[in-house]
């Protein structure tokens, strides 16, 4: 994103510095957690391909929906 990007000059004034850290450093947060929620949405749909695949193959059932079903199903 344009803020993860965005680089203080020293010229600027001291806030308008500020602004700039905190919004790159909130933008590269949030991409951070993107990146580690579609691992973990992809970990979710392995598992539940493995426990319950019927559950994967209705319609407007995702992993993330259908994962509830399938608690201790691998292990219980």
């Amino acid at each position: 994103s344009r803020c993860s990007r965005m680089r203080p000059h020293p010229a600027q004034p001291a806030d308008v510095r500020a602004t700039s850290l905190a919004l790159r450093a909130c933008a590269r947060r949030i991409q951070a957690l993107g990146e580690e929620a579609e691992q973990l949405k992809s970990e979710i749909r392995q598992y539940v391909s493995a426990v319950a695949p019927h559950l994967l193959e209705e319609s407007g059932v995702g992993p993330i929906s259908a994962a509830p079903e399938t608690r201790g199903k691998l292990f219980g």
